[in-house]
């Protein structure tokens, strides 16, 4: 009996580690270059801007208000340009496009290129806008702190 025992221990070890590899595979990064928000628990939030034939993707995103300071205050933008026209980026406070948020502007990118910029979130639930500046009637979006 101690010698079948002694056989099944290597089998539920490799099961084991089979599980896990096949969750850790299963919770990876899809890497599929497409537009997005993300939380990490603590710090910032983060959204990935696509543009693309004169619009955005996605045009629209859903974020948690801020906390007023720290890394989970703030919202890192990703912006990828994936189109042949130059595009940009830049955050309002109003529908108007009046108000830019301090820090929320990419400038011009190629075809191709993209940028980042970073911004603190409001503190309490609102609404903010973003457009292409050079497309400003064409390329809109929006997002909502909540």
């Amino acid at each position: 009996m101690k010698h079948s025992r002694l056989l099944i221990l290597p089998f539920l070890l490799m099961s084991v580690v089979v599980g896990f590899a096949l969750i850790a595979a299963a919770c990876g990064d899809d890497d599929d270059d497409g537009g997005g928000a993300t939380t990490v628990p603590g710090g910032p939030q983060a959204i990935k801007v696509v543009a693309k034939d004169f619009k955005f993707d996605p045009d629209e995103f859903k974020l948690k208000v801020g906390t007023g300071g720290g890394a989970a205050g703030s919202v890192n933008v990703t912006f990828s340009n994936q189109g042949s026209a130059q595009h940009s980026f830049s955050l309002y406070t109003d529908e108007g496009f009046k108000n830019k948020v301090p820090g929320a502007e990419i400038a011009p990118a190629a075809g191709g290129a993209g940028g980042a910029s970073v911004f603190v979130a409001p503190t309490t639930k609102t609404d903010l806008y973003f457009r292409c500046e050079i497309h400003p009637t064409q390329m809109k979006g929006e997002i909502a702190f909540e």
